[in-house]
């Protein structure tokens, strides 16, 4: 089984129906009903394959030094993925950029306004 880290906005449903037979139209409906119920929700359904764990059938590292370029390279990658018939659900798992903010304190005019 693929193990997933525990995150807040990852979840993970592991479906076992009585009649084997089963398995390929639940893989097929499964999806269509999602986006319709959730559509904000990005959702995969899979059978749960025999051996090592592989996240998605396609996957690709870019490697690199300096974030920013790095993540424009990923974004040429996922643009070429998108172009493809063949593929859907092209993401990362690098998430969103976070903004920071650094607080940086004038001593003097702290203690001055106490």
């Amino acid at each position: 089984m693929d193990a997933i880290f525990p995150q807040s906005n990852v979840s993970q449903f592991i479906i076992l129906p009585d009649d084997l037979k089963l398995r390929e139209s639940i893989r097929i409906k499964l999806p269509i009903l999602m986006a319709q119920e959730f559509p904000e929700v990005r959702s995969r359904v899979k059978i749960l394959p025999n051996g090592p764990p592989v996240a998605f059938p396609v996957q690709f590292r870019v490697v690199g030094g300096e974030p920013v370029g790095l993540r424009e390279r990923a974004d040429e990658v996922k643009a070429v993925m998108r172009a493809s018939s063949n593929t859907r659900g092209v993401n990362d798992n690098w998430n969103e950029s976070i903004k920071v903010m650094r607080l940086e304190v004038d001593q003097t005019k702290a203690r001055a306004l106490g």
